[in-house]
């Protein structure tokens, strides 16, 4: 059984009537519900009513913000015009302190804090003396610190009449002239060694083909005629060449090439720096033949700008260029 509108069950038979009365006064001017007299009602449409108010007056506002600020309808101009009006709430919030040397301190802090040559983190923390200090030592020093170490020193592949070293994994063909059953393709072995008929087993690891072809020519010398024992070596694949580039790079790993590269070129190939990276205080490690690691500072910014070319060190094999 239904309720009649505006009446309720525990109502009693005079409240009735009085609610009967209502409900035609309402009917005559034409309202149907009466949230006063209708409690699960009230809340609801009362709450209704005020989203609907507060959607008008927001609209109003952005039409009239809209009538009045015509570049507010780009979005980029929208954003940077909310930014502007932040950045003034902000200042605004925050008034000088008392005194001339207090407006002077508050000053040097808010233009520390729209300065763009620090990050936001570093201007909120620093005080304005200090990051006054450290953007002054920036420009007098123009970037990363000029490094004593002698380039020139180390050894250059590229140079004229470098000749290639042989590594691990490098593929060799040997040649024994009018001996094609001494000639053959041999790789070089994880342990450095080759092996090769009458001869037996070599280093070959470390040896220029130059000197692998005079050893080689003396141990056949043994067992054929010295004007028949010529020998020839040459690198038909080169596998042993390969670096690492780890750190602060696109594309960090190790890589492997047919030529010898530089720093920069080995650099380009991992793809190029992050937007943490520290050029200027880049590290070739390189182990020496005694075990001895050194560390070969690079500074990218100065071989960009052109100032140290030497610091375009060619990269050897087993470099590891570390990137901070």
């Amino acid at each position: 059984m239904g309720v009649r509108q505006g009446v309720h069950p525990w109502m009693s038979r005079g409240h009735r009537g009085v609610a009967a009365r209502r409900r035609r006064a309402r009917a005559a001017r034409g309202d149907r519900w009466d949230v006063q007299r209708w409690p699960p009602l009230a809340t609801p449409l009362r709450d209704r009513a005020r989203d609907v108010q507060r959607r008008a007056r927001r609209a109003r506002r952005q039409s009239r913000r809209s009538e009045r600020l015509p570049r507010l309808r780009d979005p980029a101009a929208a954003r940077r015009h909310l930014a502007a009006r932040g950045r003034r709430r902000h200042d605004a919030a925050r008034p000088p302190a008392r005194g001339a040397r207090g407006r002077r301190r508050h000053d040097a802090a808010r233009a520390a804090r729209r300065s763009s040559i620090l990050p936001r983190v570093t201007r909120s923390v620093l005080p304005s003396w200090l990051v006054a200090a450290a953007v002054a030592a920036a420009l007098a020093c123009g970037g990363g610190a000029v490094s004593n170490y002698d380039y020139a020193a180390e050894p250059n592949p590229l140079a004229t009449g470098a000749e290639f070293v042989i590594g691990v994994g490098d593929r060799l063909q040997i040649t024994v002239w009018q001996n094609p059953n001494l000639s053959t393709e041999i790789a070089v072995r994880p342990d450095g060694t080759i092996t090769m008929p009458l001869v037996g087993d070599l280093h070959a690891a470390g040896k220029t083909p130059s000197q692998l072809r005079a050893e080689i020519a003396a141990k056949l010398s043994q067992y054929i005629k010295e004007d028949t024992a010529v020998v020839t070596v040459a690198v038909t694949e080169v596998n042993s060449y390969r670096f690492s580039v780890v750190g602060e790079v696109a594309r960090p790993g190790v890589f492997g090439e047919r030529r010898y590269v530089t720093v920069v070129e080995a650099l380009a190939l991992a793809g190029g720096f992050t937007r943490f990276a520290s050029r200027d205080k880049i590290t070739v490690l390189r182990k020496d033949k005694s075990g001895t690691v050194r560390k070969i500072p690079i500074d990218y910014d100065a071989i960009a700008r052109g100032e140290r070319p030497d610091m375009n060190i060619v990269v050897l094999a087993g470099d590891q260029i570390v990137v901070p």
